[in-house]
């Protein structure tokens, strides 16, 4: 299921994102659009990129927001 992250610090603007990206995580601040948080992408060489915004100490207390980052690692060595 889809699981809530308290969001610790700001909200940056990235859109639009690279048509390759994958987005995998996004966030609302009231009154604003939705921005994406977390995404992949992967360059023509197989070369992998894994970004996030978040990184608030707030968030590394979060068990699901410590669980992305183990995935994006995995994923980034193609485990």
């Amino acid at each position: 299921g889809i699981e809530s992250l308290r969001i610790g610090g700001s909200l940056y603007k990235v859109v639009p994102l690279h048509a390759k990206c994958v987005p995998l995580m996004n966030a609302r601040v009231d009154g604003k659009p939705v921005e994406p948080i977390a995404w992949t992408f992967e360059r023509a060489d197989g070369g992998k990129s894994f970004y996030t915004s978040l990184g608030h100490e707030k968030e590394f207390e979060q068990e699901c927001f410590v669980r992305l980052l183990e995935n994006a690692i995995q994923w980034g060595l193609n485990h």
